[in-house]
Order: C-alpha cells, then sequence, then structure tokens
C-alpha cells in the first residue's frame, strides 16, 4: 500500500493528460524526484491530501512547482457524481417495485430516506415502535 515510486512511464502519462495545465519542460524529472522525496519522508499517511499540506507548510511549492500545481488540481477535480447515481438507482427500484401500491408521498418518502441513509441509520426508532404497537387500531395516525 501507499505511494510507490514513480516510475517515467507513469510520468508519461500524467503528463499527456495535464499537459495543457502545467509546464511540461521538466515535468517528468520533478514528478519522479518528488515521488523519491516522498518516499524518504515516511509520513504516516501519506494521501494526496497529506502531500499538499507537507509541500505548503514546508514551503516546497518553489522547489517542485509543477508538483504542487498537479496536486492542487487532482485535489479540487469534481467529485464523481456516483452518490447521485446510486440515489437514482435506488429511486429506479423503489418506483419498479412499488409504483403501483404507493401514494406519491409515500414514494418521496422512501427516496429521501434511502438518499439520507447515515441520519436515517443513527435514528433510534423504538419509540415510535412502542407507540405503533400501543395503537388499538393501526389505521390511526401517529402522534
Amino acid at each position: 500500500g501507499g505511494l510507490q515510486l514513480l516510475s517515467e512511464t507513469s510520468a508519461d502519462i500524467f503528463i499527456s493528460t495535464f499537459k495543457d495545465d502545467i509546464d511540461t519542460t521538466n515535468i517528468k524529472q520533478e514528478i519522479v524526484h518528488f515521488s523519491s522525496y516522498v518516499m524518504q519522508l515516511n509520513l504516516p499517511i501519506i494521501s494526496p491530501q497529506n502531500i499538499y499540506i507537507y509541500v505548503h507548510e514546508n514551503n516546497l511549492k518553489e522547489v517542485f512547482p509543477n508538483v504542487y500545481i498537479s496536486l492542487r488540481l487532482y485535489l479540487t477535480l469534481p467529485v464523481s457524481n456516483c452518490e447521485a447515481e446510486r440515489t437514482n438507482s435506488k429511486l429506479e427500484l423503489i418506483e419498479n417495485t412499488r409504483r403501483t401500491s404507493l401514494h406519491q408521498e409515500k414514494l418521496n418518502s422512501l427516496v429521501r430516506l434511502s438518499a439520507e441513509r447515515e441520519i436515517t441509520n443513527a435514528l433510534d426508532f423504538s419509540d415510535l415502535i412502542q407507540k405503533f404497537s400501543e395503537l388499538k387500531s393501526r389505521k390511526k395516525p401517529l402522534s
């Protein structure tokens, strides 16, 4: 695990991907030297964010300017929309299986619960279950 020493081939791939955003003159050597430098640091956790912070706090922006720009580019790239796709997949699943028997309001509530599952998982439903079980008629609204 962790960061491995970057090869010149990896540097070439990086250069071709970001050639419009960085100075390509000395970037290959800079990437190879920087990766070797980082490996010698023995940082507890090697992540792009930690490396960026280290470079910034130790004034290495002038020593490795293209690496600094590259890290900044990487850390500001838009996040993938996987979470939104996952939520939409849940919506399709719920719609396909329950659409005919559920009102739109209930469907929207289920989608919201699915999308906000971190909050939902943290809720304690024991009081609600207790109230529901105490009702004589299950058709009564919960208060």
